[in-house]
């Protein structure tokens, strides 16, 4: 109990002061969160995305470190063009960290313009935007609002020396995110995909108010804190190295603060019966930054829906404590009642 009330103090006052937005290994499968330009980059009318990330179990086994996101996105057969299309999304997701309740919640709306070049409209080119509430704050176990309460006594023999320190919740901002994305087919069987997106445009402002002391001989104060402004960038590519199976190599860059890290991946997809459109997926990669993990990728597609699961090892400063990272469980579905559009890239659907 001690070494996870221990990692919950560190793990939340940390994220507290450098605001750190959610994270997922299996990214593909909450696009969204990562570059409003995902919005509507698929085959079909209606697409939901559901993804739930547990880590820590080893030492908290009591869902403490959990992290859902859905989002759901559609498109609009309308634009300049008639190949041209207007998308339009909704991204929610909610993070608990830490026996005490540190959450983070973000509820917000997403569009998209999809411009497609050449006289194949085999080129897309895309511009999104997406504009939403944030939330951070602390509750208790019960999940109502309420302060965050720290009791350190010096111990036996010293006698009592008590200081509780309640921290209001941090209320609610709106910010900003844009992004852009490319795509275009390198050859008969290869594809290429790029974007980038800037997050917190609005820098959001949070505040937090702290009393610290017993009473009567009690101090409180104000701190304000602006989340830094988030850059994310990605490259995914596509080929086919049989006609059983394609090769999908990404690399995902974020910096934000003074802080940055690259995740690699390397995945495979094998048509285990086309006929039935089943496919197999699997992968591996490696996140590079100050708490490095390898994740392992498993996953099927089944015609218009996929599903997904991630396992990661710790590598980094966190491996001390626990190897185990995180496991994640995804959900991808695309409804469609128009028949597709006759365009030549590959853009597969539900491929992410």
């Amino acid at each position: 109990m001690k070494i996870k009330f221990t990692i919950f103090i560190l793990f939340a006052w940390a994220t507290l002061m450098q605001a750190q937005d959610m994270q997922y290994s299996y990214w593909q499968f909450s696009p969204i969160s990562y570059n409003p330009a995902f919005t509507g980059a698929f085959y079909g009318n209606l697409r939901v995305n559901g993804l739930v990330r547990d880590q820590w179990r080893t030492v908290s086994a009591n869902g403490d470190f959990q992290t859902l996101s859905l989002s759901l996105d559609g498109n609009i057969p309308f634009g300049l063009k008639e190949t041209d299309w207007v998308s339009l999304g909704i991204n929610l997701a909610n993070d608990k960290s830490g026996d005490s309740g540190y959450k983070i919640g973000f509820q917000g709306i997403s569009a998209a313009y999809h411009l497609t070049i050449g006289k194949d409209a085999s080129t897309i080119f895309t511009l999104g935007g997406k504009y939403g509430t944030y939330q951070r704050g602390i509750t208790d176990r019960t999940g109502l609002n309420s302060p965050f309460t720290l009791e350190n006594n010096s111990g036996p023999g010293s006698g009592p020396d008590i200081q509780s320190i309640d921290t209001e919740n941090l209320m609610s901002t709106s910010d900003l995110m844009i992004g852009a994305m490319l795509f275009t087919p390198l050859g008969k069987t290869s594809d290429m995909r790029v974007g980038f997106a800037m997050d917190h445009l609005l820098r959001p402002r949070f505040e937090r108010r702290t009393t610290t002391g017993t009473p009567p001989d009690t101090m409180s104060t104000t701190t304000v804190q602006f989340i830094e402004r988030r850059l994310n960038a990605h490259a995914q590519f596509y080929f086919d190295l049989s006609d059983k199976v394609s090769f999908n190599p990404t690399l995902l860059y974020q910096s934000m603060g003074g802080a940055s890290n690259i995740l690699v991946q390397t995945m495979f997809s094998y048509a285990f019966k086309p006929e039935k459109e089943i496919y197999l997926n699997a992968g591996t990669g490696i996140r590079l930054s100050e708490n490095s993990f390898i994740p392992i990728y498993l996953g099927a597609d089944y015609k218009d829906w996929r599903f997904g699961f991630s396992y990661a090892i710790n590598m980094g400063g966190l491996a001390a404590v626990s190897r185990e990272g995180a496991f994640e469980l995804a959900v991808s579905k695309v409804i469609s009642w128009q028949k597709k559009t006759k365009v030549n890239p590959k853009f597969i659907c539900p491929r992410l």
